[in-house]
């Protein structure tokens, strides 16, 4: 950073923003020095308020020559007569001095005189003591306070250098948002605080704990769905942090710039929201975290605001280095407790703002808000709850407690676009611009001025105006911020209002689409992702046409495909996306330049059609996919046997879903032979897709006939990762563990007990090794393990082992299950399944029946969802159920238990009489005959 002069200081008092910049460049440079214990100095507007310029305490002995030790007290001005105004505002305070308080007196410009000044004021006797800081005390007090010096370089001087330097974190609280004409959407921005935070207290202490506790550098994620209050959470612990001490420095900074880690003496809390717009910038800043050198006595602490955990963020995490430095992620559930909500609702309904002449208050009916409250989850989340509220206080004869959650979103978006038709009038603009246009800055974050031009053009028909003095005319109606219109928020409105607006014009909506994304794809695709979420998955709005807009934007288009396809490769799509995914893929294979490109284009197309639902779709594409591959590999080996290998794997598991087992293991099984051949010649670049095809060849030889098979190659796939792991542990010790506890599996099945429980004992330790470096990564893997290992210990001389094995798995998938529920949530069901089994193993029979009820709600729910996928779990968790209550003395609540497993387990038995579901079936048969004769007995006697 170029150094700052003497003459920079002096220069600076003539300008005009060093009446408002004075009080900060103090309040800076106090905040970094030693020993400041309490500071009180307005900054901005504030300093406009009568009162003292500052008031600080610092430690005894603690302080240096510029900031006095114990209390002070401080005036400023940056007027040429320097006396006149240090005369003035010592004679006013001096009205009432204080004898234990030193006098500071800061001016920017040098003053001679201002020792002699100082002498003779302290010679009264007034004051504990009198100070006088001018230009050159300032200049020295930045060169030993490098943040305060970057700061006043980059903001007040316009030093290039320290421009492309400075970052600091912020706390944006909007003080202006609760007035009537900012509207509703701003009234439930998190910015406003229309209320406060209720129902967060646990996860606010565990933050502010993690923060305090312990120095060096840590980061986490704080996971949640949009509207669970993750932002507005973060922004009060960072608030609270920066409020009680003044050495923590604390708020949201950009991923896109190197994180400030010097900032704030004591320590920091640094947030970054969304960071999906910024995947790549968040790598870089991953990076730094990685190698930035840890004080143990200084907390610096990182938290990214996501909806995503580590389904998305822990091959970043991995990519840079950083998993050292990760703690748990943080889940923040869904919704809130149902008084917490009541409570809230309560304090948001008066607090809405009215206009004078607006219909009176709300009368509040808890019931009526209990029973909305309950009837569907995306209502118990705070945003949702708040909206209710708002939407009840505009309009208290149609409380919205009436409507359902898209209901009570859509009224507030219609709001939102009234209120933006009723500018667009006053300003002489056509009556949907304002609210077309802000519903567009939703897809890109923010649209700026040559954004705006290309969406006024007249071809798109989006009927804004002409585009010469347009930004003017926008400007005019107060909606830009610093030239840009912004995304409107809550997010979850943004996707209402998108829709609202689209669905007016949904023949233009395709290219109102892509103009608006147009040179902003990534951020644009990652919104895209929640807005299509947030539209049609937690509102519901599935006819709305908007994944079918987004496909319709590049179908037939491959320039536009050929730049969105880099963002669209992550394995876990978002559901919205798919649609968008698979049409880029078909319109590359219709304008394929040669087979390889189609061969490519439609092995991708499979995997998102198979995502989709379409397995008859998934399966012909990776057939075509296969065959071009095997004409290619025909022709150059070396160069396409690889990708042949690849599209057999994926073949082989679209054959699986489709049922079709003996195809699905030829295709396997020529996949490790040609994976078998690359190794031999290429041992390091093949050797690990040979194990993993292994692992697959060993599902697909599940079949009893071929068990032997199975188990021989998953022992030669652990093999090959235990010699991989021995040499690069970091890359393939993960993989070792699984196909450990894979081999665990075919052990047992083959009678091999004690093999099997040594194979399963090495994957949990692996595995436990693992999550204690990176949880965020391994707990569920080490879930998995743990529940195969309580089976595995299941006989007569193992059960405590057996039991406690399952309890901390239970545990682990409870947490993970908080934090992604449509991930988690099956598998919680199957470990406490296994749990209601091993308790009742243990003679702890209450404990068993808590556990398999809980299994069945699970289960019962996610079989609403998704039949064909959980019909058979609930069966057989009903089934276990029904032995449970028997085994309690409850025959009577059995008998209904295992009819209705019956008439759940019936039709998937007839489809394969002689798999798990006939074996499953014919169990529930005999355990109701025997249920029925019981109370045939009782009934008779």
């Amino acid at each position: 950073m170029a150094e700052i002069a003497l003459n920079h200081i002096t220069r600076w008092a003539g300008e005009k923003d060093s009446q408002d910049g004075l009080p900060e460049l103090v309040h800076r440079l106090i905040r970094e020095t030693p020993g400041i214990r309490r500071l009180y100095l307005p900054t901005g507007d504030a300093t406009r308020y009568r009162g003292w310029d500052g008031l600080a305490t610092a430690v005894e002995g603690g302080g240096n020559i510029r900031l006095p030790a114990g209390e002070s007290a401080w005036e400023m001005g940056v007027t040429a007569d320097i006396k006149g105004k240090a005369d003035e505002d010592y004679d006013k305070r001096s009205t009432a001095p204080l004898p234990d308080t030193t006098f500071v007196f800061v001016t920017p410009r040098q003053w001679p005189g201002g020792k002699a000044w100082a002498d003779a004021r302290r010679a009264e006797g007034l004051w504990r003591d009198v100070r006088v800081l001018d230009g050159g005390d300032l200049h020295q007090w930045l060169a030993d306070s490098p943040r305060a010096a970057l700061w006043f370089a980059a903001k007040h001087l316009g030093l290039a250098e320290a421009k492309a330097d400075w970052s600091d974190p912020v706390i944006a609280w909007d003080d202006d948002a609760l007035r009537v004409e900012t509207g509703p959407l701003a009234w439930l921005t998190w910015t406003a605080r229309l209320t406060p935070l209720l129902g967060r207290e646990d996860e606010k202490r565990a933050l502010l704990d993690w923060a305090r506790t312990g120095g060096g550098v840590r980061f986490r994620f704080l996971v949640g769905e949009g509207g669970s209050g993750k932002t507005r959470l973060a922004h009060e612990v960072a608030f609270e942090l920066a409020a009680s001490d003044p050495l923590w420095a604390a708020g949201r900074v950009e991923a896109d710039t190197p994180f400030p880690l010097d900032a704030g003496l004591r320590g920091c809390l640094l947030l970054v929201d969304y960071p999906e717009e910024r995947r790549d910038a968040v790598r870089e800043r991953l990076r730094q975290l990685a190698a930035a050198p840890g004080d143990p006595a200084r907390p610096v602490r990182v938290l990214f605001l996501s909806r995503r955990g580590a389904d998305l963020w822990q091959d970043v995490v991995d990519e840079a280095r950083a998993v050292t430095r990760q703690d748990p992620d943080i889940p923040l559930p869904e919704g809130l407790p149902a008084d917490d909500a009541w409570a809230l609702f309560r304090a948001a309904v008066p607090r809405v703002p009215r206009a004078a002449d607006g219909p009176p208050p709300a009368l509040l009916d808890e019931a009526a808000f209990r029973e909305w409250f309950a009837r569907m989850p995306v209502n118990q989340r705070p945003l949702l709850v708040t909206a209710a509220a708002v939407e009840t206080a505009l309009n208290p004869d149609h409380p919205a407690v009436r409507l359902s959650a898209d209901m009570v979103i859509d009224a507030l978006a219609r709001r939102e676009a009234e209120r933006l038709h009723n500018l667009t009038r006053l300003h002489g603009l056509p009556r949907r611009a304002l609210s077309r246009l802000s519903a567009l800055a939703a897809v890109r974050g923010s649209l700026d001025e040559p954004a705006i031009e290309r969406l006024a053009a007249p071809a798109l028909g989006l009927d804004v105006g002409p585009a010469p003095g347009l930004i003017d005319r926008l400007t005019d109606t107060g909606c830009l911020k610093a030239g840009a219109l912004p995304a409107p928020q809550p997010d979850i409105v943004a996707a209402a209002l998108l829709v609202r607006e689209l669905s007016d014009r949904p023949a233009k909506a395709p290219e109102w689409l892509w103009t608006a994304l147009d040179g902003r794809e990534a951020e644009a695709i990652d919104r895209l992702g929640r807005l299509t979420w947030d539209a049609e998955v937690v509102l519901g709005l599935h006819k709305s046409g908007f994944t079918g807009w987004l496909a319709a934007m590049v179908q037939g288009r491959p320039d536009r495909c050929e730049r969105l396809e880099p963002l669209l490769l992550e394995v876990t799509l978002p559901h919205g996306l798919l649609p968008l995914s698979a049409a880029v893929y078909r319109t590359q294979i219709e304008g394929a330049p040669d087979d390889e490109a189609r061969a490519r284009a439609a092995s991708n197309l499979s995997v998102r059609l198979s995502a989709l639902g379409d397995g008859p779709g998934a399966l012909a594409t990776i057939w075509d996919a296969v065959a071009i591959y095997r004409r290619l590999a025909a022709q150059t080996p070396a160069r396409f046997e690889p990708d042949l290998a690849l599209s057999l794997n994926n073949l082989s598991n679209r054959l699986s879903n489709a049922g079709e087992g003996a195809e699905a293991l030829a295709a396997s099984r020529e996949a490790v032979e040609l994976y078998r051949r690359l190794a031999a010649h290429s041992p390091a670049r093949f050797e690990p897709v040979l194990a993993a095809s292994l692992n697959n060849l060993s599902v697909q030889l599940s079949n009893p006939g071929e068990r032997a098979k199975a188990l021989a190659a998953s022992r030669e796939a652990v093999e090959l990762y235990r010699r991989l792991a021995a040499h690069s542990p970091a890359r393939f010790e993960p993989v070792l563990a699984a196909s450990l506890n894979n081999l665990s599996l075919w052990l047992a099945d083959a009678g091999e007990g004690a093999a099997a429980l040594a194979a399963i004992w090495e994957a949990v330790e692996l595995y436990r090794r693992l999550a204690a470096q990176a949880p965020a990564r391994f707990e569920s893997n080490l879930a998995a393990s743990l529940n195969n290992l309580s089976v595995q210990l299941s006989n007569p001389g193992e059960r405590a082992k057996a039991l406690a094995a399952s309890r901390e798995a239970v545990a682990i998938r409870r947490r993970l299950a908080a934090l992604a529920p449509a991930r988690f949530e099956p598998v919680l069901a199957a470990s406490l399944n296994n749990l209601s089994l091993r308790l009742s193993d243990a003679g702890e029979g209450a404990g068993a029946l808590a556990a398999i009820r809980e299994t069945v709600e699970l289960y019962r729910r996610l079989a609403a969802q998704s039949p064909a996928r959980f019909e058979p779990d609930l069966a057989r968790s009903l089934y276990v159920l029904a032995l449970r209550l028997d085994e309690a003395g409850a025959p009577d609540d059995a008998l209904p238990c295992a009819e209705e497993a019956e008439r759940l387990c019936a039709p998937y038995a007839a489809a394969v009489p002689g798999g798990p579901a006939g074996r499953l079936h014919r169990a529930i048969l005999g355990e109701l005959a025997r249920l029925r004769a019981k109370a045939a007995g009782v009934a008779e006697g």
